[in-house]
């Protein structure tokens, strides 16, 4: 792992420990109702649990022990609550979810999460360029999201009241989250140099370019606007710009922030409004935004993408790399919601 400045690491998790609750405040309408009462504690007990595999990693790997190692663990942490997103919108019984979120972190988070940050593991040789982890965290969490989606596809959707956060609250937490993401890509380059400023810059473009495009897509299909499609385009936003917020000129982060947001929404809107399911969001805010980035990056980034030397190493490195984690976390994801699910359920059964 690249060695960290030890302050610089501890404001990133500061930064990161932000951004998870202000998330939570955004995704809370996925509940059901008996998992709202109790939404801070199994949010606190997912996110705790997502750090085994890291933990685990570390332990049994010396490369991965620095100080930088402090925030690739609150990544973790923010990664497995956005992966458990899909099951507790499924379900008010929280060990299954727990259980599977266990699962997910020892056999997708870390893993990936040593490709990204960790080249020196020796698990992938391609040239993967991720400086927020977007590949472990989002397009990941999103594939894990999405795995529980369709492991429940037969199944009725979790029926549960209609619950419209507060506008106040919902603008507070979209604006924290905003700055709070900022803070942690900046941190996860390690240092304070000239190109922290860049970072700064182009995520504070790509919230509003990634609300403003949802919102254009929104009217163009539904004719309406709404304050959920303003923030799931800031979150667009953001995790398209976290792999590449180092390496793209802020006009081309404009682009890529619009271009991937504008492919979530389509891809998301549809879906969302047939299946019921509040879910379908985070796969369109983290998976599908996160790819377009992660991918559009090999051919944008400033020096090394294939826009400048024509070499597409780096295009198909990431575009192989979304193909597997995705494909990989939504199928152990899925596998392990059905498990925990059943196993819960005989469980509970009289005998």
């Amino acid at each position: 792992m690249i060695e960290a400045d030890p302050l610089v690491a501890l404001v990133t998790v500061l930064a990161v420990l932000v951004a998870l609750p202000a998330s939570a405040v955004l995704y809370e309408p996925l509940l059901v109702q008996e998992l709202r009462r109790r939404s801070v504690p199994v949010t606190a007990a997912v996110a705790v649990l997502a750090l085994l595999g890291w933990g685990v990693a570390v332990l049994a790997l010396p490369e991965a022990r620095s100080a930088g190692s402090w925030a690739v663990a609150s990544l973790a942490a923010f990664a497995g609550v956005t992966s458990a997103w899909g099951m507790r919108e499924s379900t008010a019984s929280v060990l299954p979810v727990l259980a599977a979120v266990v699962s997910w972190g020892v056999l997708v988070f870390a893993p990936v999460a040593l490709i990204v940050f960790v080249p020196g593991a020796g698990l992938f040789d391609g040239p993967v360029v991720d400086l927020g982890g977007v590949l472990p965290v989002h397009i990941a969490g999103g594939a894990a999201v999405l795995g529980v989606l369709a492991a429940d596809r037969r199944r009725a959707p979790a029926t549960h009241p209609p619950h419209a956060p507060r506008a106040a609250s919902t603008i507070l937490a979209a604006v924290m989250l905003w700055l709070a993401w900022g803070v942690v890509l900046a941190g996860l380059e390690f240092v304070i140099d000239d190109v922290t400023w860049r970072i700064l810059l182009n995520v504070a473009l790509a919230g509003p370019a990634g609300a403003a495009t949802w919102l254009l897509v929104q009217h163009a299909r539904e004719h309406r606007w709404s304050l959920h499609g303003a923030t799931s385009g800031l979150v667009c936003g953001l995790v398209a710009v976290t792999p590449g917020c180092a390496f793209l000129d802020p006009g081309a982060a404009v682009v890529v922030t619009a271009l991937a947001t504008a492919v979530a929404a389509l891809v998301v809107l549809p879906r969302a409004r047939r299946s019921g399911r509040l879910a379908w969001f985070l796969v369109g805010s983290h998976l599908v935004a996160g790819a377009v980035g992660f991918i559009a990056l090999g051919f944008a980034a400033v020096g090394i993408g294939f826009m400048y030397t024509g070499q597409p190493d780096i295009l198909v490195a990431h575009l192989a790399a979304v193909l597997v984690v995705a494909a990989w976390s939504a199928a152990l994801a899925g596998t392990a919601w059905v498990l925990a699910r059943s196993l819960s359920a005989r469980r509970r059964s009289p005998r």
